[in-house]
């Protein structure tokens, strides 16, 4: 059974803070599956991005719900 762990991480307000934290989580962790929520989907693409110029392979998946809806 796989254990589900919770971390909270404060980081600076710089534009790539919150990719760059990402990878190093991910590589931490020995580049298990994982699956990234964001807000918008610029952000999909700037994770996307970071992800891959650290050589981590990515998929994106968006799926726009209107905004009355949330």
């Amino acid at each position: 059974m796989t254990e589900n762990r919770h971390q909270y991480i404060e980081l600076g307000s710089d534009l790539l803070a919150k990719p760059n934290a990402l990878c190093d989580l991910i590589e931490a962790e020995g580049f298990k599956p994982t699956v990234v929520f964001c807000n918008l989907p610029s952000d999909t693409d700037l994770v996307k991005v970071i992800l891959k110029k650290r050589n981590i392979s990515s998929r994106k998946l968006i799926g726009n719900i209107p905004p009355d809806v949330v």
